[in-house]
């Protein structure tokens, strides 16, 4: 870890300080109310850290430095130890000679760094909406482990199917959302159990982020309320208004919107999406991004420089 930062340039003194953060820790374990002794903690990042994560994903950048081969058409994506590796081809078996190719390189980085990979949890999965030009039911060896592609896959906590469609997303969310609202009912009825204010806060801070993760992937504020992802979702915000309400299943859920002041879930969607890019555009990437766009423009002229920026605005803020 600590070599990994010193080629990455950072400074002594803060690679020094992250290894003291490393080292000489120790853990006890608690079972049945009794402590063990402490023990030395020789290996991984302290559990519950914020710097944890940061600190595996410079470990792990070698890997994504690996994968990805803009030439040959692969590229890889990750957070923490979830490595996704997309390839592009014209056909199945030239993907899956690519794919096992990277897998090699894969076992040698994970032999260097001195850890192992579990392909029985790998995933495989075709992302194509012609289903007869490609062999989208053929498996691919892993070593001695072979696997079998599957229809939909599990990416960051989104769920992908083969159309990209989010028709996959929307069906897993929207189950475990009924789940919750069986919860939520034992939890509340209209004459006992948990407060109007108390079902609301349940709703808010743990239905509601549940069913709008990810939403700056597969919802689009132009989209319509009775089309995408956020059609399928407004049943089950429905459900738990009333719930939370005790109304009755007649009652006109722009009232039940209204008496709980929870906003149309197209609405917060919406919302959802702005704040999204509020953040991006203040994020240091993006400001160093602008950076050079604007270095780009010298030794043109004036002329040419207005549409540059013209189109870096349209390409950076949206039509």
């Amino acid at each position: 870890m600590l070599d990994i930062l010193r080629k990455k340039g950072f400074q002594r003194w803060l690679v020094r300080w992250i290894r003291a953060f490393l080292t000489d820790r120790t853990t006890t374990l608690v079972i049945q109310g009794k402590e063990s002794q402490p023990f030395a903690i020789k290996a991984g990042v302290p559990q519950g850290s914020t710097l944890s994560p940061i600190l595996f994903n410079f470990y792990a950048h070698e890997l994504l430095e690996i994968c990805n081969q803009p030439k040959a058409r692969i590229s890889a994506i990750g957070f923490a130890d979830d490595t996704n590796i997309l390839i592009y081809g014209t056909s199945t078996k030239s993907k899956y000679r690519m794919l096992e190719r990277i897998h090699e390189r894969c076992l040698k980085w994970a032999e260097r760094h001195g850890m192992k990979f579990s392909p029985g949890k790998y995933e495989l999965t075709h992302f194509t909406r012609s289903h007869t030009k490609f062999n989208v039911t053929a498996g691919v060896n892993f070593g001695s482990v072979r696997k079998e592609p599957s229809g939909e896959v599990r990416i960051l906590g989104v769920w992908l199917d083969t159309k990209l469609t989010w028709s996959a997303h929307a069906r897993k969310v929207t189950r475990k959302a009924t789940s919750q609202i069986g919860a939520l009912t034992r939890l509340t009825a209209s004459t006992w159990g948990a407060s109007f204010a108390w079902s609301r806060q349940i709703y808010s801070s743990v239905v509601r982020p549940m069913l709008t993760y990810g939403a700056m992937l597969w919802h689009s504020p132009t989209e319509g309320k009775a089309k995408g992802v956020a059609a399928k979702l407004r049943t089950v915000q429905n459900k738990c208004l009333r719930t939370i309400a005790g109304a009755y299943s007649a009652t006109p859920i722009q009232a039940l919107e209204t008496g709980t002041f929870t906003p149309p879930i197209d609405l917060y969607l919406d919302s959802r999406i702005a704040a999204f890019q509020r953040r991006l555009q203040a994020s240091p990437i993006t400001t160093r991004s602008r950076g050079r766009v604007k270095q780009s423009y010298g030794g043109l002229s004036s002329e040419n420089q207005g549409l540059l920026r013209h189109k870096a605005s349209v390409e950076r803020n949206g039509p």
